[in-house]
This record gives C-alpha cells, sequence and structure tokens, in this order.
C-alpha cells in the first residue's frame, strides 16, 4: 500500500485513496482511473480493477486485481474532446447556416434517383445546426430544430425547387 501511495501523482492521489476506501468498506469491486508517477517523472494513466478478499473474521485482508496502463486511451480521450470543442466552436461563432443531417435508416443508393429523393425525406431529420440556421427557420435557438423531419424544413417532397435541386 505504501509503495502504491508513493507513485500516485500528487492531483489524483486522495480520489485515488477514497475510491480505495470505498470499495474496501463497502466491500464492493474497485474500478478507478489516476495517473501514477514513473521514476522518470513522466505520469502514466491506470485503471485499477480489483476486489476485495476478506480473512479471518470477515476483515478485508487484501485486494487482487489488475491495474492496466491506459495512457494512450486518455490521451485519445483528450484530443478527441479537443476536436469536438474545435468543431462546437467553429459552428456556433460561423456567419453561415450549418447543419447536419441523418437518417432514421440507411438509402440504398442503387435505387432510382425519384426514390432516394423520397427516402431522403421520409427518413432524413436534423441533428444538428447551428444558431445561423436556427433563425433561418425563425427559431431562437438550435435546440428547438434538432429532430425536424427533411419533409418539415424542405416544404414537403412535392415541392418542384427541392426536388430539382436534389437531381444535381
Amino acid at each position: 500500500f505504501d509503495s502504491w501511495r508513493k507513485v500516485l501523482h500528487p492531483d489524483d492521489a486522495r480520489g485515488a485513496e477514497d475510491r480505495l476506501a470505498e470499495a474496501i468498506a463497502e466491500r464492493k469491486p474497485l474500478s478507478s482511473e489516476y495517473r501514477i508517477l514513473m521514476p522518470d517523472g513522466r505520469a502514466r494513466w491506470i485503471q485499477a480493477l480489483g476486489s476485495v478478499l476478506m480473512g479471518t473474521g470477515g476483515q478485508p485482508a487484501r485486494m487482487a486485481g489488475i491495474c492496466l496502463d491506459i495512457t494512450e486511451r486518455k490521451h485519445m480521450e483528450d484530443e478527441l474532446r479537443q476536436s469536438r470543442e474545435r468543431y462546437q466552436s467553429f459552428i456556433a461563432q460561423s456567419h453561415e447556416a450549418i447543419y447536419r443531417l441523418e437518417f432514421n435508416r440507411p438509402i440504398d443508393t442503387t435505387m432510382a434517383v425519384e426514390a432516394q429523393i423520397d427516402a431522403f425525406y421520409d427518413f432524413g431529420y436534423l441533428a444538428e445546426c447551428n444558431p445561423v440556421m436556427a433563425k433561418m427557420y425563425g427559431q431562437d435557438a438550435p435546440a428547438a430544430m434538432v429532430g425536424k423531419r427533411v419533409l418539415d424544413l424542405h416544404g414537403g417532397r412535392d415541392n418542384p425547387v427541392n426536388r430539382a435541386a436534389f437531381r444535381k
């Protein structure tokens, strides 16, 4: 235990110790993520998974488990978070209408064009948009737009302007 405590990253030590104490006190499985410091000073992320083993008299005697190095996963999660933040900032600050459509089911691209357009209207919906797009449709916030069907946004599948645009 003392050797484990010595390598804990100072910023994570309290939380890691608290989760261990909780697992022992409640006799429940341990699942904890924290950083340790390597001899050269580098930090590595660890995922600790374990179970409390009871000794005589029903008292906790030891912990059995495994520690996994999840440093690369943590770096990827951080990169993904930063990328998502950049994307969301770009979308929110753009002066152009930006949106993302999704479909309730895939559209078979081997179907005739007219059938694909019908499927686009039947199964497409707005999954995300920025404030500019919302204002174009008379809404105060993007949340009011999310989930709207393409059919409702574009004036129906029989609108000749829409059909001509999708044929191009």
